[in-house]
Parts: C-alpha cells; sequence; structure tokens
C-alpha cells in the first residue's frame, strides 16, 4: 500500500502540472514549483496518521464524556425526587 505522504506528494506534483496546462504554458515551465507543490504534499501526508490517530481519541474521550454526564444528570434527578409525592425537590 502507497503512504499517506508518497500519495500526497504525487497530488502536488500534479496539481502543479495541472495549473501548468489549465494555463496553456508547457507542463514543467517552472520545475522549482513542482518541487515545492510535491514536498508541501508529502509533508501534509506525513502529518495525516498522527492527525486522524488524535481526533479518534478526541472522539472516544468525548463519548466518555457525553456518557458520564448522562449518568451524573440521571443520577441528580432521582436523588432529589422526592419520597412521597414523586416531585422534584425546589431549591
Amino acid at each position: 500500500m502507497i503512504s499517506y505522504g508518497a500519495f500526497m506528494g504525487v497530488c502536488g506534483f500534479s496539481l502543479a502540472c495541472y495549473s501548468n496546462m489549465v494555463r496553456k504554458l508547457p507542463a514543467m515551465r517552472r520545475p522549482w514549483e513542482h518541487v515545492l507543490y510535491a514536498g508541501a504534499g508529502y509533508y501534509i501526508g506525513t502529518k495525516i496518521p498522527a492527525f486522524k490517530e488524535k481526533q479518534r481519541a478526541d472522539l472516544e474521550q468525548m463519548e466518555g464524556g457525553i456518557e458520564m454526564a448522562s449518568n451524573i444528570a440521571k443520577f441528580r434527578f432521582t436523588a432529589s425526587k422526592d419520597a412521597s409525592t414523586g416531585a422534584p425537590e425546589s431549591s
């Protein structure tokens, strides 16, 4: 399987070629732009796995927090009920 960095590097290089072709210029008009775009694409591509892992960890943390907050709210509601009437206490 191709790595994210290599794929994004090829995408950056292709973007530079496409940009020149749309403007009807030679595809390799300024080669340094192709190197720059490929390098930027590679850099972004190498950051994708870390970004995905951070997003997964944040999502798991939020899901745990939502579940805990829901349990706390249920506990507070049931604990604040008046035993005789079943209505919540007024503070």
